[in-house]
């Protein structure tokens, strides 16, 4: 199931990330669970190492005795186009919409061979015009989080994407991971509205549901929140995540 950016109820969506750890079977499960529990959007993450790491590039300290580096985090977390069409093909047997953020070209031509039409950028691709211009060229959507932008830096983005006719929404999100709720700065959906006259949503990163309770009273396009099945200190997304069960309560 394509997604429709123009849809005029919230969709929430529900971010996978890596919790996977590279495993088919545990996608799998995420996908069904999100779907069992309210969540209208699956999100993943579709990482190609090699368009984005070297070996020398070092990975969290945390992390470190499991993986090499971010190249071998990337390798072992990600899937092959066989598998991605697994996954796509299961959403669309459960009926949840499919998501993905995209982090180079490679990984955008990939999910469009797979028939995917809307694609997530994350707020470290936010300045990536190679991948904003190939979605743009394949008449494609996109979902932008501004989480490491300025406010020049925004309104500098949308002024080209207006030029472009390009379809997007604009996420309103702060990248701090947990997320104090003093730095949410929700006020930023109304501003973005009001001053871009786009779609707007919000990307959570708190770990709770207050804010994300106050975003949907905003009329926002999306809502979306990390979700994990259980908490795991292993996981670097675990302090910004919330439960099935309070997936559960947001989509009620």
């Amino acid at each position: 199931m394509n997604i429709n950016i123009k849809n005029k109820e919230v969709q929430i969506i529900a971010e996978c990330g890596l919790s996977h750890e590279g495993s088919l079977q545990k996608a799998k499960k995420f996908i069904k669970l999100v779907k069992k529990n309210g969540a209208d959007v699956v999100k993943f993450q579709t990482h190609i190492a090699e368009k984005e790491s070297t070996y020398d590039e070092k990975f969290r300290v945390k992390m470190s005795r499991k993986y090499k580096n971010r190249f071998d985090y990337w390798k072992k977390t990600s899937f092959s186009k066989m598998q991605w069409k697994e996954l796509i093909l299961l959403a669309r047997k459960e009926k949840i919409s499919f998501l993905s953020s995209v982090f180079s070209v490679d990984a955008v031509n990939l999910l469009y061979s797979l028939g995917l039409r809307v694609f997530k950028i994350g707020s470290g691709e936010f300045f990536s015009k190679d991948v904003l211009d190939r979605i743009i060229e394949l008449n494609g959507s996109m979902i932008i989080s501004t989480g490491m932008s300025y406010n020049n830096e925004i309104t500098n983005l949308i002024k080209y994407l207006k030029i472009k006719k390009a379809k997007f929404v604009i996420m309103q999100c702060t990248s701090s991971y947990p997320c104090d709720f003093s730095n949410v700065n929700l006020h930023m959906i109304d501003h973005f509205k009001k001053k871009y006259k786009c779609l707007v949503g919000y990307s959570d990163h708190t770990g709770n549901t207050i804010a994300p309770i106050i975003a949907l009273t905003k009329k926002i396009s999306f809502l979306e929140c990390h979700v994990q099945e259980k908490i795991r200190l292993s996981n670097p997304d675990s302090s910004s995540s919330i439960s099935l069960k309070e997936l559960n309560f947001l989509s009620q």
